[in-house]
Formats: structure tokens, sequence, C-alpha cells
């Protein structure tokens, strides 16, 4: 990346900012004054600026870049020939052109005025398309120990009349650089996201869609609503370059209120998560079964866009993006005093998008859970329909099976676990299930048994119905009892839910099911 440099004029008076005068002497090889912070400049390559740090996963798959993040700052750069001074006319900042005609704003810190007493004001930086453009990055400014805090209070002494505790100048740039990087991530990530969602809309689904190869169905079934998603994303990338851009100071910058505002159009992404299981197996699918459109993935797999990329890779992207936003925003936080401008925006922002991710990821199992629902009602042989109001698949396993105490040997029973019902199998091969017993848990009550000579670590399943009744146990005491745990557990959810709603149905006036 090019980055310039800047010419300067003599000696001359600090800027009156807090800083205090450059002392007087010979300026630096690249007229930087001494004693004046050089500014910070990430590196404009190799991806994401917070690789290998806690909180911040490398992308998984191949090809990412980074992007620069849009110019944030104020002040005038001369290009490779001296300044003349004319003090009778407002000086202008003015921008190094390299050799390739591209053009680079001026950052923050790196200020030359003609007249001191006379700051320029800050320009404002271009109004740029965020898919087309490739933005200048979002510059550093070092935190001056001197100045105020950033919220603009000074702060009060504490009580006693003792002296505020002093910062230290080197952990408050460090913190401050910091805090840079977390943007930086934030911001390069989301452009690279919408990227790949363009990629996938471009490459493969308007292709597709033009060729007639998949019917409407079909296309839903794979790519759900991504074409929906996109235009959320977009909006909150202008709104991140338009605060980005309209800050003076780096380590100013506010982002908490735009997540905080976009927090439940997020909730669109419950769509695609439920519909995620399906997706890929449909790809699965029609790869087996449809010779056309085989045919057709296999091009567009070629294209360049997709960097090696399948469209599996692609399909996963909403959920890996979305998931993220809670850790790039506790990093953000961490880094974040509480005096901050942004500290109550983000913590607010944080707890949204955490509850958005949260309702995102029960969806999603819900959605999976139901899937698996409907398979078991296939492979189960002889079982009435596992599909009610309010069913979810929760777990299953191998049991052994005792009819009574008296039982010498037990039988093994491949066990279904369901939010209202416990289905107890007998397996018949990899995919193929007998149905034996099935016990509702409205009415189920767990009974931990006492070891005897040939039944240890057992448990009993009682309900109304004797004939209901079963004994259970896992191949080791610890297994048996996370059984009991789990058992129980869900024993004790669902009798309150339909203690709640029986309760409901009352204060309604109706007759509960």
């Amino acid at each position: 990346m090019y980055s310039p440099t800047i010419e300067g004029r003599g000696r001359g008076r600090g800027r009156g900012t807090g800083r205090g005068a450059p002392p007087r002497g010979k300026r630096g090889a690249r007229g930087t004054p001494p004693g004046r912070h050089s500014s910070y400049t990430p590196s404009n390559r190799g991806g994401t600026a917070l690789r290998g740090r806690p909180g911040f996963n490398d992308d998984t798959q191949a090809g990412t870049q980074g992007r620069p993040l849009p110019t944030v700052g104020r002040g005038s750069l001369s290009s490779s020939s001296p300044v003349r001074p004319n003090s009778a006319s407002i000086p202008r900042p003015q921008v190094n052109i390299p050799q390739n005609g591209a053009r680079t704003l001026p950052k923050f810190g790196e200020v030359n005025h003609s007249n001191p007493d006379e700051p320029t004001p800050p320009p404002r930086s271009p109004r740029v398309s965020p898919r087309i453009s490739n933005l200048p990055k979002l510059p550093y400014r070092a935190p001056d120990p001197n100045a105020a805090p950033t919220g603009g209070a000074t702060p009060a002494p504490p009580a006693g009349g003792e002296p505020a505790k002093e910062v230290d100048p080197e952990k408050e740039k460090r913190r401050a650089e910091l805090r840079h990087k977390c943007l930086e991530e934030i911001y390069q990530t989301e452009k690279d996201y919408i990227d790949d969602l363009e990629t996938l809309i471009n490459v493969f689904i308007f292709p597709m869609r033009a060729m007639a190869i998949l019917d409407d169905k079909s296309l839903y079934n794979v790519f759900s609503n991504v074409e929906v998603l996109i235009n959320c994303n977009k909006e909150m990338l202008t709104q991140l370059e338009n605060t980005i851009q309209t800050t003076n100071a780096g380590d100013d910058v506010t982002i908490g209120d735009v997540f905080t505002q976009l927090a439940d159009y997020f909730k669109m992404y419950k769509v695609f998560c439920a519909n995620q299981q399906t997706s890929l197996t449909t790809v699965e699918l029609l790869i087996k079964k449809h010779p056309q459109f085989k045919k057709k993935l296999e091009v567009c797999h070629t294209d360049a866009r997709c960097r090696g990329l399948f469209l599996q890779s692609f399909l996963i992207k909403p959920i890996q993006r979305v998931c993220k936003y809670p850790l790039l925003l506790r990093e953000l936080i961490r880094y974040t005093p509480e005096d901050h401008p942004d500290w109550e925006p983000l913590q607010s922002a944080f707890s949204k998008i955490n509850s958005v991710v949260a309702d995102i990821n029960e969806a999603q199992r819900q959605a999976e859970g139901l899937q698996r629902i409907l398979d078991l009602q296939k492979m189960i042989d002889g079982v009435e329909s596992l599909v009610a109001p309010g069913r979810n698949y929760v777990k299953e396993g191998e049991l052994s099976f005792y009819k009574s105490q008296k039982s010498k040997s037990p039988e093994k029973r491949h066990v279904f676990f369901f939010t209202d019902l416990i289905v107890l199998t007998n397996r018949k091969g990899e995919k193929k299930f007998e149905h034996k017993l099935s016990v509702d848990l409205d009415s189920c009550k767990l009974v931990v048994l006492a070891d005897s000579s040939h039944i240890k670590n057992a448990f009993e399943l009682q309900t109304g119905n004797k004939s209901k009744k079963c004994i259970l146990c896992g191949e080791s005491a610890e297994q048996s009892n996370q059984w009991i745990k789990e058992i129980r557990g869900l024993i004790k959810s669902y009798q309150k839910k339909k203690l709640r709603e029986i309760e409901e149905a009352r204060k309604k006036g109706l007759t509960p099911l």
C-alpha cells in the first residue's frame, strides 16, 4: 500500500490540541517531527487483522483477502516538493498521487499547517459505493495522555482529595491500537461476507433460475432466503461506512448503534438457519439424481469468483457469520473504555445480537429435530404418528431392557427420546427399527432401583399403565446416572409445561385438552 510522506516546514509551534508543541530541532528522515507519534497503518494484505487472536477464528475457506477500511481523519499532506509558505491564503490539504494514479486520503495525525494558529478544517471523505470501491484504511490516532477522556468529560478527583489514577500512555496507546484492529476486523469481514453472498447469487442462483435447471421449490430448498439476507447486510455495511467516515478520529468510532438498530432484521436468519439441513441434503440428492444440475454445478465451481470453494461451502457462510457477531462485539467491548461514547451502545448491541443468535440456534435445533422426527417415522415399523404439536426430538441411544426385576437376561433396546415421549425399539438394521413400547411423559415417574445380584445401575419408568412399566440400565454406573439425569429433566420440563398450559386455559375459560 502506498504510504505518503510528510514534508516539514522547518521549526514551528504545536497545534494546540493538548499534546504540547513539538521540541525544536531537526526533523526525522521522513519529515516526522521528533516526539510525535507516527500513524499506525495496518497491513492491507493477508486477510483479517485479528487472525490468531482469541475469539477471532480464521476464515475456514481459502481465498479471503483483507479489504481496507474507509479513511477517517483530517489534515494536509504535501507532495514530494516542499510547501511554499503563503500567509495570505488559507492552506489546503494536499494529496500524494502515486505513479499508478491512485489517490491516498490524508491520515489523521499527519498534519502540516502553514499557519499553526489556523488549523485546516478536516476534509470530508468522498461517499463511495460499498460494493465497488477499494476504500482506504481506517486511520489510527494514538490517544493523547494529556487530553480529556474519550467521553469528553474531565474525571473528577476521587473522594478524600486523592489524585486520579494516572493512565499509562503506552498501555492506552496499545489499547487504542487493539480497538482499531477490532473495528477493522468487523468491517473487512463484513465486506468479505457480502462478496460471498453475491457469489452465491450471481454464480449459482441466477444462472440456474435462468436456465430453468431447478423449479422454484427446489431453488428455495437449496438457497432459502439468501437474496433477502444480502439486503440486510448491505444496509449494515453502508451504515458502518457512514459512521466511520463521519468520525474524525480512529479511536472515537462508534458502531454500537448500527448493530442495535439492525438487530431485529437479523431475525430473518432464523428462516435460513432452520432450512440449513434441508439445503445441504437437497444438494447431495440433486447431485446424485439430477445430471443437469450436477453438470451445471461443475461449471459454476470453475468460476474464478468461487476461489476453489464448492456450493456447500457458501451455503454455510450465513450461519457462520451471524454466529460470529457476538464474538466480534465482545472483543470490541474488551478494548473500549467505560468512558467511551460507544461503551453503552456496544453493551446494548451485544445483548440484542446475542439474543437473536440464541433464537436462531433454537430455531435451527427445532428444525433439525423436526426433520429427524420425519425421518424416524419412516424408519420405525409399527409406531404411531410421531409428528405432534410442540414435540421435538431430543436424543437417542442403546440401553439394556428388563421386563421385570425377576428377568435374568436383558434385551438390547434402541431408545428415542422426545420432549413428551420415550420410544423403545429393537434395531433391525442400520436405518431400520421395530417399535416395542412408547411411554408418555405426562404421567411418567422415574424410580432408581437398588442393585440386585443380576441387575445393577438400573432405573424404572413407571406409568399409570402397569403394562408399560420398563426397567432400563446403561453399561456403567456413570452412563446410567447420565441417563437418569436427562430423563428426569425431560419429565420435569414437560410436566411443568402441561401445568402452565392448563393454568392459561383456565384463565381464558377454556377446557384444556
